[in-house]
């Protein structure tokens, strides 16, 4: 009889041992996992690497909670998606510009060198992909060098970066007067960084300020960067 009973023993101990086959779970009725923990989990010891290739990270799957793997490999380099420039040289014409007062957005549809997915050519817009802080490089050079020539009164030529209708930063071309002229820079430029939320618009615009002077002329070379530098 005592040997029957063991044997009964062992055989049901096998049975509970072998015979399971689906989710184990701790503190959970429902386990989702072949192990599903519902609560914190310890490792007391690890032994330590010093180099990081041939080896993987755990990382938990904020929506599923799931246990995954990464190569570490993959956390040293990253592509910064949020990178786009616009170039453009030629005449006013070409860059959609008139002698009209006012701000004028700039065409870049001819541009000789283009990046970044998240600036459109169609309509000459930069769409902010993500919240953070953006630098915006945004430079208008028409001729070479010192232009000299007669202006309107209270003509001063200028360019801006706009956010949808909103101009977030303006630059004027130095003007220095002279008698009956006036000498102007042929170069103005915004450097600066901005604070953007997704979905933003940017675009880059001229005013030519009802100057009497050759900005929109041939030799306009317009170039505009924009990228993400922080969150």
């Amino acid at each position: 009889m005592r040997t029957n009973i063991l044997i009964l023993v062992f055989i049901t101990i096998f049975y509970c041992v072998y015979a399971q086959t689906g989710n184990v779970g701790i503190n959970t009725e429902t386990p989702s996992a072949t192990l599903d923990i519902n609560g914190n989990l310890k490792i007391r010891a690890t032994p330590n690497s010093a180099v990081v290739d041939g080896h993987k990270l755990l990382m938990i799957d904020n929506i599923s909670k799931e246990v995954k793997t990464i190569d570490a490999s993959a956390l040293g380099s990253s592509t910064n998606n949020s990178i786009a420039k616009a170039e453009a040289i030629g005449n006013g014409a070409d860059l959609g510009l008139t002698s009209n007062n006012g701000y004028q957005k700039i065409n870049f549809l001819n541009s000789p060198t283009f990046s970044g997915s998240a600036f459109n050519l169609t309509n000459d817009v930069y769409t902010v992909p993500a919240n953070g802080i953006y630098a915006v490089k945004f430079i208008y050079k028409y001729g070479d060098g010192i232009q000299a020539g007669t202006l309107a009164v209270s003509g001063y030529p200028r360019i801006g970066v706009f956010n949808g209708a909103t101009m977030i930063e303006e630059t004027k071309f130095s003007v220095v007067n002279a008698a009956s002229l006036s000498i102007l820079s042929s170069t103005a430029m915004i450097s600066s960084v901005f604070s953007f939320s997704a979905g933003d618009e940017i675009s880059f615009h001229m005013n030519p300020d009802n100057t009497n002077i050759d900005l929109l002329s041939n030799n306009i070379h317009t170039s505009a960067i924009i990228y993400k530098i922080s969150d």
